[in-house]
């Protein structure tokens, strides 16, 4: 019987010790762009979550001064911010957001526009049904962007009437 040369247990356990640091580093490695990806995910589910928020926020703004404002210089001024406000929220969406989110976005602000044009025609009548329809869109909006963010519903009952 021979014997193995005195340094072939060493070379042998230097082997072993650098398939464990390969194996341990892919594995390592591996794990890390796992939670990159997890933490992007998070960071664009965030980022959309607030662009939707304030794209709403901007659009109730809008109706809100088209509900509210006497008809005057400054409510000339008002509404050119709120409506470049919106402009900049809309595109936002359309940055970020899916092809269903993003044409909710803009089906509300077509009915946006309708409502501000019959307020304009016609400021001292109530627009009822234009009103609903508003509030139509911007459910559905809600609906579809709480669809792609994985939001559950809500519970109870709360709903914003006309708007």
């Amino acid at each position: 019987m021979t014997d193995a040369p005195w340094w072939g247990t060493a070379l042998l356990a230097g082997l072993f010790g650098l398939g464990g640091v390969a194996v341990a580093q892919a594995i390592a490695i591996r794990l890390e762009r796992a939670r990159n990806r997890r933490e992007d995910q998070r960071r664009w589910h965030a980022e959309r979550r607030h662009v939707y928020a304030n794209f709403l926020a901007a659009a109730y703004a809008l109706y809100r001064h088209i509900r509210s404002s006497p008809r005057d210089g400054a409510y000339a001024l008002r509404w050119r911010e709120l409506v470049d406000d919106l402009t900049v929220r809309h595109q936002e969406v359309h940055l970020l957001a899916s092809t269903p989110v993003a044409g909710a976005a803009q089906a509300l602000l077509a009915e946006l526009r309708e409502f501000a044009d019959a307020a304009k025609k016609q400021p001292d009548e109530n627009h009822e049904a234009l009103r609903d329809s508003l509030s139509q869109a911007r459910m559905h909006f809600i609906s579809l962007a709480r669809a792609e963010l994985d939001v559950a519903e809500p519970g109870g009952s709360f709903t914003l009437r006309n708007f």
